[in-house]
């Protein structure tokens, strides 16, 4: 298999390569800026949680506040740099969940009236992900493409 040829997308062009390269190559899209911030906000989500439940709340905040601008960043550098991946389409959404959970967790354990909320918050997570299991839809990015053919159409209406 070290001789069969692999077609670079990204290019249009065959270029010779292997199986090996190929792999290479997926992994390295996968492991971007976008995708480490990610994880990055994911590995956040230890000390947030150690701080809060030690009473350090400024710490606590700091961390949240952290995690809160790399979300941010995660999405306008994924954008800016043509840098989507499907991974990154998982990897956002499960940081955000899990910091969500994280958050609602360590406030239940300081405020135990709140702790119904942790409930009502699984239960919806648990439900979205049985809806979208049953869907089983491919992901799509179709929201940028659309925005921009809405600013094209609007520019060409104005002229």
């Amino acid at each position: 298999m070290e001789f069969c040829k692999v077609k670079n997308v990204s290019k249009g062009s065959f270029v010779g390569g292997t199986i090996k390269s190929m792999a290479q190559s997926i992994s390295n899209k996968n492991l971007n800026v976008p995708n480490l911030l990610s994880v990055f906000r994911i590995f956040m989500i230890i000390p947030f949680a150690i701080s809060f439940l030690k009473d350090n709340y400024m710490l606590s905040l700091i961390v949240l506040v952290i995690s809160g601008i790399t979300d941010i960043l995660d999405g306008l550098v994924a954008r800016k740099l043509h840098q989507i991946t499907k991974l990154g389409a998982i990897l956002d959404p499960l940081a955000d969940k899990l910091t969500l959970i994280a958050v609602i967790l360590c406030l239940s354990f300081k405020f135990p009236y709140l702790f119904p909320f942790v409930g009502i918050l699984l239960v919806k997570d648990l439900s979205m992900i049985i809806v979208m299991r049953g869907k089983k839809k491919p992901l799509k990015f179709s929201l940028v493409i659309t925005a921009r053919n809405r600013k094209n159409q609007s520019q060409s209406n104005y002229k």
